[in-house]
């Protein structure tokens, strides 16, 4: 996980990766979690010189950022920002406790553990798509 991390930050340093796209959630009233895994459908696509993908990465407690790379480079801001709703929070939680494997970190109260995370081995959705996830997209216009 480290070396395809380290290979498609390299990427997109060097800039052959030019059309990101960023959004911020901001969650005042609930904590998102951390854990020992991410929804990450960026990397692979990457590695293997494709341009699509995703990831979704809380970065504190309090904000959560998606991340794409769409197909086509628009010439308008490549950043929104929203004020995430605590059933929002709970979503992000629910993949970030499906990807990750044996931690989690959280701020506070324990979050409700899903039968997922019980599994203790990093899942994955069995398809590339999310209805969280597709809401995001059409924030960020792909």
């Amino acid at each position: 996980m480290i070396q395809n991390y380290s290979i498609a930050k390299k990427l997109c340093q060097n800039g052959f990766i030019s059309n990101q796209y960023f959004v911020l959630l901001h969650s005042p009233l609930k904590k998102f979690v951390f854990g020992d895994g991410s929804l990450d459908w960026l990397t692979s696509g990457l590695i293997a010189n494709r341009i699509n993908g995703r990831a979704l990465l809380p970065l504190t407690p309090h904000i959560c950022v998606y991340f794409c790379t769409p197909m086509s480079m628009r010439t308008t801001p490549n950043c929104a920002s929203l004020s995430a709703a605590p059933w929002m929070v709970d979503w992000v939680n629910q993949i970030t406790q499906t990807y990750s494997k044996d931690q989690l970190f959280f701020l506070g109260k324990p979050p409700k553990l899903i039968d997922a995370f019980h599994q203790q081995k990093f899942l994955e959705h069995k398809e590339k798509t999310d209805a969280l996830i597709g809401m995001l997209d059409e924030v960020a216009g792909i």
